[in-house]
């Protein structure tokens, strides 16, 4: 769930005006702000995504931060009146280790996978 953060390269000198009857010209390059982390779900009814952001680069999307969305997104769902929430998962390591799996099992009411 890596995305790259990429400076606008409109700010900074990396642009400068049209000649007539031409578009803007930007600049190809940009300056690098790292990688921040950021899992999502979306809601097909609605098109709402909620979402999880992991912005610090020590931080890891493990086991606990995959609880912890799964539990975000339950207690969101059941304010809005949602009853069952339906997951696709693909084989990650996060979505497959033991606490993932307990959490699920304990909340078999509300996930199908």
């Amino acid at each position: 769930p890596g995305i790259q953060i990429l400076g606008d390269p409109r700010h900074g000198g990396g642009s400068y005006g049209p000649r007539a009857s031409q578009p803007r010209r930007i600049e190809f390059e940009y300056r690098r702000h790292g990688t921040r982390g950021f899992v999502a779900a979306v809601r097909p009814d609605t098109g709402e995504v909620v979402h999880h952001d992991v912005y610090d680069k020590d931080r890891r999307f493990n086991s606990t931060e995959t609880v912890a969305f799964l539990e975000r997104l339950r207690t969101k769902l059941a304010a809005a009146g949602y009853r069952r929430i339906h997951l696709v998962l693909d084989n990650a390591s996060t979505h497959r280790s033991a606490a993932t799996t307990t959490y699920l099992a304990e909340h078999a009411s509300w996930f199908t996978t």
